[in-house]
Protein backbone atom coordinates (compact mmCIF):
# COMPACT_ATOMS: atom_id res chain seq x y z
CA UNK A 1 0.00 0.00 0.00
CA UNK A 2 1.15 3.74 -0.82
CA UNK A 3 2.80 4.57 2.44
CA UNK A 4 0.79 7.66 2.92
CA UNK A 5 -2.15 6.00 3.15
CA UNK A 6 -1.54 4.48 6.71
CA UNK A 7 -4.21 6.13 8.35
CA UNK A 8 -6.80 4.93 5.43
CA UNK A 9 -9.29 2.31 5.95
CA UNK A 10 -10.58 0.97 2.38
CA UNK A 11 -14.10 -0.26 2.45
CA UNK A 12 -16.20 -1.83 -0.15
CA UNK A 13 -19.55 -3.68 0.28
CA UNK A 14 -21.12 -5.94 -2.27
CA UNK A 15 -25.28 -5.69 -2.50
CA UNK A 16 -27.94 -7.91 -4.15
CA UNK A 17 -29.29 -5.63 -6.69
CA UNK A 18 -32.93 -6.60 -6.13
CA UNK A 19 -33.19 -6.82 -2.30
CA UNK A 20 -30.46 -4.12 -1.46
CA UNK A 21 -29.10 -6.49 1.26
CA UNK A 22 -25.55 -6.71 1.85
CA UNK A 23 -24.04 -9.99 1.40
CA UNK A 24 -20.07 -9.21 1.52
CA UNK A 25 -17.55 -6.66 2.80
CA UNK A 26 -14.45 -6.11 2.31
CA UNK A 27 -11.81 -4.30 4.20
CA UNK A 28 -8.02 -3.10 3.19
CA UNK A 29 -5.83 -1.15 6.30
CA UNK A 30 -1.86 -1.06 5.78
CA UNK A 31 -0.98 -4.74 5.34
CA UNK A 32 -4.29 -6.65 6.33
CA UNK A 33 -7.38 -7.22 4.93
CA UNK A 34 -10.46 -9.09 5.98
CA UNK A 35 -13.55 -10.01 3.83
CA UNK A 36 -16.78 -11.28 5.79
CA UNK A 37 -20.59 -11.25 5.26
CA UNK A 38 -20.80 -9.89 8.91
CA UNK A 39 -21.47 -6.26 9.51
CA UNK A 40 -20.06 -6.61 13.21
CA UNK A 41 -16.99 -8.67 12.31
CA UNK A 42 -15.97 -4.98 10.33
CA UNK A 43 -17.14 -3.00 13.02
CA UNK A 44 -14.59 -4.49 15.25
CA UNK A 45 -11.78 -4.76 12.84
CA UNK A 46 -12.49 -0.64 12.61
CA UNK A 47 -12.28 -0.12 15.97
CA UNK A 48 -8.90 -1.82 16.31
CA UNK A 49 -7.61 0.15 13.35
CA UNK A 50 -5.91 3.27 14.23
CA UNK A 51 -7.37 5.23 11.23
CA UNK A 52 -8.73 8.71 9.92
CA UNK A 53 -10.34 7.79 7.25
CA UNK A 54 -12.62 5.94 5.44
CA UNK A 55 -12.30 4.99 1.29
CA UNK A 56 -14.25 3.92 -1.25
CA UNK A 57 -15.35 4.30 -4.58
CA UNK A 58 -18.74 5.73 -5.23
CA UNK A 59 -18.89 5.74 -1.35
CA UNK A 60 -20.80 8.26 -0.31
CA UNK A 61 -24.09 8.16 -3.07
CA UNK A 62 -24.05 4.38 -2.70
CA UNK A 63 -21.88 2.35 0.57
CA UNK A 64 -22.58 4.99 2.25
CA UNK A 65 -27.20 4.94 2.05
CA UNK A 66 -26.66 1.36 2.08
CA UNK A 67 -25.21 1.18 5.45
CA UNK A 68 -27.24 3.58 6.94
CA UNK A 69 -29.12 1.38 8.77
CA UNK A 70 -27.03 -0.81 10.03
CA UNK A 71 -24.92 -0.46 13.30
CA UNK A 72 -21.39 -0.26 10.97
CA UNK A 73 -22.64 3.24 10.41
CA UNK A 74 -22.84 4.55 13.71
CA UNK A 75 -18.58 3.36 13.68
CA UNK A 76 -17.82 5.91 10.75
CA UNK A 77 -19.04 8.99 12.47
CA UNK A 78 -14.97 9.34 14.20
CA UNK A 79 -13.90 9.16 10.56
CA UNK A 80 -13.38 11.21 7.89
CA UNK A 81 -14.65 10.03 4.17
CA UNK A 82 -12.97 9.78 1.07
CA UNK A 83 -14.49 9.42 -2.26
CA UNK A 84 -12.60 8.15 -5.09
CA UNK A 85 -15.13 8.50 -7.79
CA UNK A 86 -15.88 12.27 -7.25
CA UNK A 87 -12.09 13.22 -7.79
CA UNK A 88 -11.62 10.47 -10.18
CA UNK A 89 -14.34 12.89 -12.07
CA UNK A 90 -12.57 15.72 -11.50
CA UNK A 91 -9.14 15.23 -11.87
CA UNK A 92 -9.31 12.63 -15.18
CA UNK A 93 -11.78 14.38 -16.26
CA UNK A 94 -10.56 13.54 -19.73
CA UNK A 95 -11.62 10.26 -19.18
CA UNK A 96 -15.60 9.48 -20.11
CA UNK A 97 -15.29 6.19 -17.38
CA UNK A 98 -15.02 6.34 -14.60
CA UNK A 99 -15.77 2.83 -12.85
CA UNK A 100 -13.18 0.86 -11.28
CA UNK A 101 -11.13 -1.37 -13.67
CA UNK A 102 -12.12 -4.61 -12.34
CA UNK A 103 -8.75 -6.71 -13.88
CA UNK A 104 -9.11 -9.72 -11.43
CA UNK A 105 -12.53 -11.00 -13.06
CA UNK A 106 -12.12 -13.62 -15.73
CA UNK A 107 -14.19 -15.26 -18.52
CA UNK A 108 -15.19 -17.91 -15.90
CA UNK A 109 -15.31 -16.20 -13.20
CA UNK A 110 -17.43 -12.36 -13.25
CA UNK A 111 -18.04 -11.85 -9.77
CA UNK A 112 -16.94 -8.77 -7.52
CA UNK A 113 -14.73 -9.44 -5.19
CA UNK A 114 -14.56 -6.31 -2.57
CA UNK A 115 -11.37 -6.85 -1.12
CA UNK A 116 -9.93 -6.68 -4.21
CA UNK A 117 -12.41 -3.16 -5.32
CA UNK A 118 -10.17 -1.74 -2.17
CA UNK A 119 -6.86 -2.30 -3.59
CA UNK A 120 -7.79 -1.04 -6.77
CA UNK A 121 -8.94 2.33 -4.88
CA UNK A 122 -6.07 2.37 -2.91
CA UNK A 123 -3.97 2.24 -6.46
CA UNK A 124 -6.33 5.24 -7.92
CA UNK A 125 -5.97 7.64 -4.44
CA UNK A 126 -2.15 7.30 -4.99
CA UNK A 127 -2.89 8.70 -8.20
CA UNK A 128 -5.64 10.80 -7.91
CA UNK A 129 -2.84 12.43 -5.30
CA UNK A 130 -0.61 12.71 -7.86
CA UNK A 131 -2.56 14.31 -9.87
CA UNK A 132 -3.57 16.70 -7.54
CA UNK A 133 -0.13 17.72 -6.18
CA UNK A 134 0.87 17.80 -10.28
CA UNK A 135 -1.60 20.76 -10.98
CA UNK A 136 -0.04 24.73 -10.56
CA UNK A 137 0.19 25.47 -7.11
CA UNK A 138 -2.56 28.14 -7.56
CA UNK A 139 -5.09 25.53 -9.08
CA UNK A 140 -4.58 23.60 -5.84
CA UNK A 141 -5.34 26.33 -3.87
CA UNK A 142 -8.48 27.29 -5.77
CA UNK A 143 -9.48 23.61 -5.45
CA UNK A 144 -9.32 23.78 -2.21
CA UNK A 145 -10.62 27.27 -0.93
CA UNK A 146 -13.93 26.54 -3.05
CA UNK A 147 -14.42 22.01 -1.87
CA UNK A 148 -12.82 21.99 1.42
CA UNK A 149 -16.06 22.08 2.89
CA UNK A 150 -18.25 19.95 0.22
CA UNK A 151 -19.16 16.47 1.35
CA UNK A 152 -17.49 14.38 -1.91
CA UNK A 153 -14.43 16.68 -1.47
CA UNK A 154 -13.72 17.47 2.52
CA UNK A 155 -12.21 14.29 3.60
CA UNK A 156 -9.43 14.23 0.58
CA UNK A 157 -8.34 17.97 1.35
CA UNK A 158 -8.47 17.33 4.84
CA UNK A 159 -5.97 14.19 4.25
CA UNK A 160 -3.99 16.05 2.05
CA UNK A 161 -3.64 19.28 3.80
CA UNK A 162 -2.00 16.73 6.75
CA UNK A 163 1.32 16.52 4.32
CA UNK A 164 1.05 19.85 2.06
CA UNK A 165 0.40 23.00 2.74
CA UNK A 166 -2.59 25.17 0.91
CA UNK A 167 -4.03 28.68 1.09
CA UNK A 168 -7.33 29.01 1.55
CA UNK A 169 -8.42 32.17 -0.46
CA UNK A 170 -11.51 33.80 1.34
CA UNK A 171 -14.05 35.10 -1.11
CA UNK A 172 -12.92 38.47 -2.91
CA UNK A 173 -9.05 36.96 -3.06
CA UNK A 174 -10.98 33.67 -4.96
CA UNK A 175 -12.28 35.62 -7.03
CA UNK A 176 -9.65 37.94 -8.57
CA UNK A 177 -7.41 34.62 -8.42
CA UNK A 178 -9.74 32.91 -10.99
CA UNK A 179 -9.87 35.72 -12.98
CA UNK A 180 -6.63 36.02 -13.47
CA UNK A 181 -6.00 32.29 -14.76
CA UNK A 182 -9.48 32.03 -16.58
CA UNK A 183 -10.09 35.70 -18.00
CA UNK A 184 -9.64 34.60 -21.47
CA UNK A 185 -12.69 32.08 -21.10
CA UNK A 186 -14.81 33.75 -18.26
CA UNK A 187 -17.49 36.45 -19.77
CA UNK A 188 -19.90 37.01 -17.39
CA UNK A 189 -17.49 37.87 -14.66
CA UNK A 190 -20.33 39.22 -12.18
CA UNK A 191 -22.11 35.76 -12.76
CA UNK A 192 -19.09 34.43 -11.96
CA UNK A 193 -19.35 36.07 -8.32
CA UNK A 194 -22.77 34.59 -7.76
CA UNK A 195 -21.35 30.92 -9.02
CA UNK A 196 -18.21 31.05 -6.50
CA UNK A 197 -21.08 31.04 -3.55
CA UNK A 198 -24.11 29.21 -4.92
CA UNK A 199 -22.35 26.64 -7.01
CA UNK A 200 -19.04 25.92 -5.66
CA UNK A 201 -18.97 22.15 -6.56
CA UNK A 202 -20.31 23.19 -10.42
CA UNK A 203 -17.40 25.68 -10.54
CA UNK A 204 -15.03 23.55 -9.68
CA UNK A 205 -15.79 20.63 -12.93
CA UNK A 206 -15.95 23.35 -15.15
CA UNK A 207 -12.69 24.42 -14.21
CA UNK A 208 -10.94 21.12 -13.93
CA UNK A 209 -12.51 21.00 -17.70
CA UNK A 210 -10.85 24.59 -18.56
CA UNK A 211 -7.46 23.58 -16.97
CA UNK A 212 -5.28 23.08 -19.75
CA UNK A 213 -3.40 19.95 -18.05
CA UNK A 214 -4.97 17.97 -20.26
CA UNK A 215 -6.87 18.96 -24.03
CA UNK A 216 -10.12 20.89 -23.06
CA UNK A 217 -12.69 18.16 -23.52
CA UNK A 218 -16.25 17.49 -22.30
CA UNK A 219 -17.73 17.34 -18.98
CA UNK A 220 -17.70 13.34 -18.10
CA UNK A 221 -21.83 11.90 -18.58
CA UNK A 222 -21.82 11.60 -14.56
CA UNK A 223 -21.17 15.14 -14.38
CA UNK A 224 -23.74 16.28 -16.79
CA UNK A 225 -26.47 13.82 -15.43
CA UNK A 226 -25.72 14.60 -11.23
CA UNK A 227 -25.48 18.41 -12.10
CA UNK A 228 -28.16 19.48 -14.11
CA UNK A 229 -27.31 22.59 -13.96
CA UNK A 230 -23.64 22.89 -15.06
CA UNK A 231 -24.28 22.86 -18.76
CA UNK A 232 -26.34 26.18 -18.52
CA UNK A 233 -23.89 27.27 -15.67
CA UNK A 234 -20.91 27.22 -17.98
CA UNK A 235 -23.19 28.68 -20.83
CA UNK A 236 -23.46 31.80 -19.12
CA UNK A 237 -20.26 31.69 -17.64
CA UNK A 238 -18.12 30.96 -20.95
CA UNK A 239 -20.15 32.22 -23.47
CA UNK A 240 -20.96 36.00 -24.42
CA UNK A 241 -23.29 36.64 -27.80
CA UNK A 242 -22.40 40.08 -27.61
CA UNK A 243 -18.33 39.82 -27.57
CA UNK A 244 -18.97 36.50 -30.02
CA UNK A 245 -21.01 38.65 -32.99
CA UNK A 246 -18.51 41.23 -31.76
CA UNK A 247 -15.69 39.46 -33.05
CA UNK A 248 -17.44 37.29 -35.78
CA UNK A 249 -14.96 38.91 -38.57
CA UNK A 250 -11.43 38.53 -36.47
CA UNK A 251 -12.77 34.68 -35.35
CA UNK A 252 -13.95 33.64 -39.28
CA UNK A 253 -10.29 35.13 -40.26
CA UNK A 254 -7.91 33.37 -38.21
CA UNK A 255 -9.88 30.06 -38.26
CA UNK A 256 -10.71 29.64 -42.07
CA UNK A 257 -8.51 32.25 -43.56
CA UNK A 258 -11.16 34.81 -44.48
CA UNK A 259 -13.13 37.47 -42.56
CA UNK A 260 -16.41 38.42 -44.70
CA UNK A 261 -19.20 37.30 -45.46
CA UNK A 262 -21.06 36.93 -48.33
CA UNK A 263 -24.57 38.52 -49.21
CA UNK A 264 -27.59 37.78 -51.10
CA UNK A 265 -30.42 39.21 -52.24
CA UNK A 266 -33.82 38.17 -49.86
CA UNK A 267 -36.74 35.85 -51.16
CA UNK A 268 -39.93 38.78 -50.87
CA UNK A 269 -37.32 41.78 -50.22
CA UNK A 270 -38.97 44.50 -48.04
CA UNK A 271 -37.80 48.01 -48.53
CA UNK A 272 -35.85 47.95 -45.27
CA UNK A 273 -34.60 44.59 -45.81
CA UNK A 274 -33.77 43.38 -49.27
CA UNK A 275 -30.69 41.22 -48.76
CA UNK A 276 -29.56 38.15 -46.28
CA UNK A 277 -25.93 37.12 -45.59
CA UNK A 278 -24.04 34.34 -44.38
CA UNK A 279 -23.50 36.64 -41.34
CA UNK A 280 -27.44 36.58 -40.60
CA UNK A 281 -27.55 32.69 -40.60
CA UNK A 282 -24.27 32.57 -38.13
CA UNK A 283 -25.42 35.00 -36.04
CA UNK A 284 -29.28 33.37 -35.97
CA UNK A 285 -27.43 29.98 -34.27
CA UNK A 286 -25.35 32.09 -32.17
CA UNK A 287 -28.54 32.96 -30.68
CA UNK A 288 -30.18 29.68 -30.92
CA UNK A 289 -32.75 30.17 -33.30
CA UNK A 290 -34.11 27.26 -35.32
CA UNK A 291 -34.02 28.46 -38.72
CA UNK A 292 -34.37 27.48 -42.66
CA UNK A 293 -31.85 28.62 -44.53
CA UNK A 294 -31.75 28.34 -48.77
CA UNK A 295 -28.65 29.43 -50.31
CA UNK A 296 -27.69 28.88 -53.99
CA UNK A 297 -25.43 25.98 -54.80
CA UNK A 298 -21.48 27.16 -53.62
CA UNK A 299 -22.84 29.64 -51.83
CA UNK A 300 -20.97 28.47 -48.53
CA UNK A 301 -23.53 26.43 -46.18
CA UNK A 302 -21.47 24.56 -44.77
CA UNK A 303 -19.51 27.95 -43.55
CA UNK A 304 -22.71 29.06 -42.16
CA UNK A 305 -22.40 25.77 -39.69
CA UNK A 306 -19.00 25.02 -39.47
CA UNK A 307 -18.65 28.76 -37.49
CA UNK A 308 -21.20 28.82 -35.21
CA UNK A 309 -20.30 25.20 -34.26
CA UNK A 310 -16.76 25.83 -33.15
CA UNK A 311 -17.71 29.09 -31.34
CA UNK A 312 -19.66 26.73 -29.08
CA UNK A 313 -17.79 24.37 -28.67
CA UNK A 314 -14.68 26.86 -27.97
CA UNK A 315 -16.92 27.58 -25.24
CA UNK A 316 -18.54 24.85 -24.00
CA UNK A 317 -17.72 22.24 -26.20
CA UNK A 318 -21.32 21.97 -27.38
CA UNK A 319 -21.82 19.23 -30.17
CA UNK A 320 -23.28 20.17 -33.65
CA UNK A 321 -24.71 16.98 -34.87
CA UNK A 322 -24.80 17.10 -39.32
CA UNK A 323 -27.73 14.83 -40.71
CA UNK A 324 -25.99 14.39 -44.13
CA UNK A 325 -27.77 12.25 -47.09
CA UNK A 326 -25.05 11.74 -49.02
CA UNK A 327 -21.80 8.97 -48.23
CA UNK A 328 -19.21 11.04 -50.27
CA UNK A 329 -20.64 14.48 -49.44
CA UNK A 330 -19.72 13.70 -45.67
CA UNK A 331 -16.36 12.57 -46.26
CA UNK A 332 -15.48 15.59 -48.42
CA UNK A 333 -17.01 17.99 -45.51
CA UNK A 334 -14.58 15.76 -42.72
CA UNK A 335 -11.52 16.05 -44.80
CA UNK A 336 -11.84 19.88 -45.71
CA UNK A 337 -13.18 20.59 -42.04
CA UNK A 338 -9.71 18.59 -40.49
CA UNK A 339 -7.67 19.99 -43.60
CA UNK A 340 -8.93 23.69 -42.49
CA UNK A 341 -9.76 24.00 -38.88
CA UNK A 342 -7.12 23.56 -36.28
CA UNK A 343 -7.66 22.40 -32.30
CA UNK A 344 -11.31 21.47 -33.63
CA UNK A 345 -12.44 17.55 -34.64
CA UNK A 346 -14.78 17.04 -37.64
CA UNK A 347 -16.05 12.72 -37.57
CA UNK A 348 -18.62 10.85 -39.14
CA UNK A 349 -19.67 7.55 -37.49
CA UNK A 350 -20.89 5.33 -40.77
CA UNK A 351 -21.26 1.80 -41.63
CA UNK A 352 -18.80 2.30 -44.40
CA UNK A 353 -16.63 2.82 -41.84
CA UNK A 354 -13.65 0.08 -40.96
CA UNK A 355 -14.31 -0.96 -37.31
CA UNK A 356 -11.35 0.28 -35.96
CA UNK A 357 -12.59 3.79 -37.73
CA UNK A 358 -15.66 3.50 -36.67
CA UNK A 359 -14.87 2.65 -32.72
CA UNK A 360 -12.16 5.83 -32.97
CA UNK A 361 -15.10 8.09 -33.85
CA UNK A 362 -17.21 6.80 -31.49
CA UNK A 363 -14.59 6.95 -28.49
CA UNK A 364 -13.68 10.93 -29.73
CA UNK A 365 -17.70 11.74 -29.78
CA UNK A 366 -17.97 10.35 -26.53
CA UNK A 367 -14.96 11.95 -24.68
CA UNK A 368 -15.62 15.05 -26.23
CA UNK A 369 -12.48 15.37 -28.60
CA UNK A 370 -14.99 15.64 -32.14
CA UNK A 371 -16.69 18.68 -32.07
CA UNK A 372 -18.93 18.61 -35.02
CA UNK A 373 -20.53 14.66 -35.84
CA UNK A 374 -21.83 13.48 -39.40
CA UNK A 375 -24.29 11.23 -39.38
CA UNK A 376 -26.55 9.49 -42.20
CA UNK A 377 -30.77 9.37 -41.41
CA UNK A 378 -30.22 5.59 -40.82
CA UNK A 379 -28.61 6.87 -37.93
CA UNK A 380 -31.26 7.91 -36.77
CA UNK A 381 -32.46 4.67 -35.91
CA UNK A 382 -29.55 3.64 -33.92
CA UNK A 383 -29.50 3.08 -30.44
CA UNK A 384 -26.06 2.83 -30.29
CA UNK A 385 -25.36 6.02 -31.39
CA UNK A 386 -28.87 7.54 -29.36
CA UNK A 387 -26.30 6.05 -26.40
CA UNK A 388 -23.80 8.02 -27.24
CA UNK A 389 -25.92 11.33 -27.71
CA UNK A 390 -27.67 11.05 -24.85
CA UNK A 391 -24.13 11.58 -22.79
CA UNK A 392 -23.40 14.72 -24.86
CA UNK A 393 -24.43 18.82 -24.95
CA UNK A 394 -25.58 18.59 -28.46
CA UNK A 395 -25.31 22.01 -29.90
CA UNK A 396 -27.80 21.82 -32.86
CA UNK A 397 -29.07 19.56 -35.09
CA UNK A 398 -28.03 20.32 -39.00
CA UNK A 399 -30.29 18.98 -41.68
CA UNK A 400 -28.09 19.53 -44.24
CA UNK A 401 -29.87 18.54 -47.99
CA UNK A 402 -33.08 19.49 -45.92
CA UNK A 403 -35.59 19.23 -49.39
CA UNK A 404 -34.91 15.42 -48.92
CA UNK A 405 -37.62 16.00 -46.08
CA UNK A 406 -40.10 17.13 -48.95
CA UNK A 407 -42.61 14.51 -50.72
CA UNK A 408 -42.27 17.20 -53.26
CA UNK A 409 -38.23 16.51 -54.04
CA UNK A 410 -37.24 13.89 -55.88
CA UNK A 411 -34.67 13.01 -53.42
CA UNK A 412 -36.85 12.61 -50.59
CA UNK A 413 -35.67 10.26 -47.65
CA UNK A 414 -38.20 8.54 -45.64
CA UNK A 415 -35.34 7.99 -42.98
CA UNK A 416 -35.53 12.07 -42.35
CA UNK A 417 -38.78 11.53 -40.92
CA UNK A 418 -37.20 10.42 -37.61
CA UNK A 419 -35.60 13.78 -36.89
CA UNK A 420 -38.69 15.00 -34.66
CA UNK A 421 -39.16 11.76 -32.40
CA UNK A 422 -35.59 11.29 -32.26
CA UNK A 423 -34.99 14.64 -30.87
CA UNK A 424 -38.12 14.55 -28.32
CA UNK A 425 -36.41 10.97 -27.59
CA UNK A 426 -33.16 12.37 -26.59
CA UNK A 427 -34.70 15.57 -24.19
CA UNK A 428 -36.03 12.95 -22.37
CA UNK A 429 -33.07 10.54 -21.57
CA UNK A 430 -31.15 14.61 -21.11
CA UNK A 431 -31.43 15.46 -17.33
CA UNK A 432 -29.56 18.58 -18.68
CA UNK A 433 -31.36 19.53 -21.54
CA UNK A 434 -34.27 20.58 -22.30
CA UNK A 435 -33.77 22.32 -25.78
CA UNK A 436 -32.03 21.80 -29.11
CA UNK A 437 -32.30 23.96 -31.87
CA UNK A 438 -32.51 22.77 -35.32
CA UNK A 439 -31.02 24.05 -38.34
CA UNK A 440 -32.11 23.44 -42.10
CA UNK A 441 -29.88 24.11 -45.63
CA UNK A 442 -30.82 23.65 -48.66
CA UNK A 443 -30.38 24.84 -51.92
CA UNK A 444 -33.82 23.68 -53.31
CA UNK A 445 -36.47 26.19 -52.28
CA UNK A 446 -39.71 25.78 -54.64
CA UNK A 447 -42.68 27.15 -51.93
CA UNK A 448 -44.00 23.47 -51.64
CA UNK A 449 -40.83 22.07 -50.39
CA UNK A 450 -40.11 25.05 -48.01
CA UNK A 451 -43.52 24.54 -46.77
CA UNK A 452 -43.36 20.82 -46.09
CA UNK A 453 -39.88 21.45 -44.04
CA UNK A 454 -41.52 24.02 -42.06
CA UNK A 455 -44.54 22.20 -41.35
CA UNK A 456 -42.86 18.82 -40.64
CA UNK A 457 -40.84 20.64 -37.54
CA UNK A 458 -44.35 22.97 -36.49
CA UNK A 459 -45.92 19.56 -36.03
CA UNK A 460 -43.07 17.46 -34.79
CA UNK A 461 -41.58 19.72 -32.10
CA UNK A 462 -43.39 22.69 -32.25
CA UNK A 463 -40.74 24.55 -33.21
CA UNK A 464 -41.08 27.62 -35.59
CA UNK A 465 -38.55 27.53 -38.49
CA UNK A 466 -37.45 31.20 -38.94
CA UNK A 467 -36.44 32.20 -43.06
CA UNK A 468 -33.09 33.35 -44.18
CA UNK A 469 -33.92 32.18 -48.01
CA UNK A 470 -32.27 33.36 -51.28
CA UNK A 471 -33.85 33.20 -54.77
CA UNK A 472 -32.04 30.20 -56.75
CA UNK A 473 -29.26 30.60 -58.99
CA UNK A 474 -26.33 29.66 -60.84
CA UNK A 475 -23.50 28.55 -58.81
CA UNK A 476 -21.47 31.22 -57.59
CA UNK A 477 -18.22 29.16 -57.33
CA UNK A 478 -17.21 25.60 -56.42
CA UNK A 479 -15.74 24.54 -53.47
CA UNK A 480 -15.33 20.82 -54.20
CA UNK A 481 -15.58 18.29 -56.72
CA UNK A 482 -19.09 16.80 -58.23
CA UNK A 483 -19.73 14.11 -55.82
CA UNK A 484 -21.71 11.46 -57.02
CA UNK A 485 -25.17 11.02 -54.71
CA UNK A 486 -24.71 7.44 -52.43
CA UNK A 487 -26.49 6.72 -49.48
CA UNK A 488 -25.23 5.76 -46.41
CA UNK A 489 -26.06 2.51 -44.41
CA UNK A 490 -25.31 2.57 -40.53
Amino acid sequence: MYKNQDSIIFLDIEVNKQTKKIYELGMVYKNRYHNTPAIKEITNFIKLCNAQYICGHNFIDFDLKILKDTTLYNTFKAHKIIDTLPLSLLLFNEKSIHALPKNYKSEDDFKNNPVEDCKITSKLLEKLEERFLSLDKDMQNIFYSLLKDEKYFSGFLLYMEAMHSFECFEYDALYRKIMELYKNVIMDTDYLAEVIKIHPMELGYILALLTPHIEIKSHPPKILHTYTDIVTIQKKLCFSLEKSQDELSEFAKETFGFGTFRPFPKLNPTLMNTEISQRDIIEASLRDESFLAVLPTGGGKTFCFWLPAIIKAKSYKGLTVVISPLQALIEDHITNFNEKVANYKAVAISGYMSPLERSEAIEQTINGEADVLYIAPESLRSNAIFGILKNRLIERFVVDEAHCLSTWGNDFRQDYYYICDYVKDLLLAKSFQDYIPISCFTATAKPSVIDDIKTFFRNGLEIELNEYIAPQREKIYTISLSLPMQKINI
